[in-house]
């Protein structure tokens, strides 16, 4: 193992579960963000809500 591993491995260890969950939603927050402005490019055509439809559409899949 190197250091930059081991290094990345101390500091998980060493952050608290909180700060970890607040990382986890601000994660989830930047990928959400970034579906939007996906889903604006891909339909110009649709208005706000209608993207809204989709994204809660794509939010909702199964996989």
């Amino acid at each position: 193992m190197d250091d930059i591993r081991r290094d990345d491995i101390r500091r998980a260890m060493a952050t608290p579960p909180s700060v970890k969950a607040l990382q986890a939603l601000e994660a989830m927050a930047d990928g959400i963000e970034l579906k939007r402005i996906s889903l604006r490019e891909k339909h110009p055509e649709l208005d706000d809500a209608a993207r809204d439809e989709l994204l809660r559409a794509w939010l909702s899949e199964d996989e």
